[in-house]
């Protein structure tokens, strides 16, 4: 038997032990938030301590999540600093998932955990703070690949910032969640039309997402942009500033 079987296999005796899957009715668990919001993905309760999936949680705040065989322990890096999980009283595995403690990630993060009645209250430092949720992360990367599957890093970026300048601007909608699926002067965007929206992205469109998110920019101001070769109308060139071209795309303010 491997050392990551028998891993597994105490990690199912444990669960057997006790470990409730938060989300059934059955349960009176806790309630969690992450940086002042709502925690909406799965999480596990065992004897009054919550345990999170590190790598949800993480790479919404621009953290690379990896596995480390050797010490049986994931491994979370962001901004040239590495975080050491292992498999223990604080984390384990569970399927392809590592949990662990909250009270662990934010004792090695640098991090505060508190009780609020019911709920529990964890702060991370740095990007989950202030500058996007996991939710914001998914509808932007999914956008991103619908609209540019195929182009290059700095083209992703763009229709990235495209979305975020729409949301800072007072005749959006105020989320990236409300400006994709925006119908007031028709529907905005292809993909949500025709259902490619809900495709799966690709790690290169959950990147560009991520790197817009936190602040890189590559076409400041603008709040449209269209493939001119299959685009169906052209009121954007008509109406609009142009910018820039990137790949298949043309950029306008």
């Amino acid at each position: 038997m491997t050392i990551r079987s028998r891993i597994a296999a105490g990690v199912s005796a444990f669960l057997f032990a006790g470990l409730l899957t938060v989300g059934s009715a059955a349960y009176d668990a806790p309630g969690l938030r992450i940086g002042g919001d709502p925690y909406t993905g799965s999480y596990h309760v065992s004897g009054g301590r919550i345990y999170v999936p590190l790598r949800r949680v993480l790479e919404s705040m621009g953290y690379q999540v990896s596995w480390d065989a050797a010490r049986s322990a994931a491994v979370a890096k962001r901004d040239g600093e590495t975080s050491h999980f292992p498999v223990g009283r604080d984390a384990y595995l569970s399927g392809s998932s590592v949990y662990v403690h909250i009270r662990k990630l934010a004792d090695t993060l640098g991090g505060t955990v508190s009780w609020n009645g019911k709920h529990a209250e964890l702060t991370l430092p740095g990007k989950n703070q202030a500058a996007y949720t996991s939710d914001e992360l998914y509808w932007l990367a999914r956008i991103v690949y619908a609209e540019a599957r195929g182009e290059s890093m700095e083209g992703k970026i763009a229709v990235a910032n495209t979305v975020l300048s729409r949301v800072a601007s007072p005749n959006f909608p105020n989320t990236i969640y409300g400006v994709i699926f925006d119908t007031k002067y028709a529907v905005q965007y292809e993909p949500v039309a025709n259902g490619t929206i809900y495709n799966t992205p690709d790690a290169d469109s959950y990147e560009a997402a991520r790197r817009a998110l936190s602040g890189e920019n590559v076409v400041p101001g603008s709040l449209y942009f269209f493939n001119p070769r299959k685009a169906e109308s052209n009121w954007i060139a008509k109406n609009r500033t142009y910018l820039k071209t990137i790949g298949n795309h043309e950029f306008y303010l």
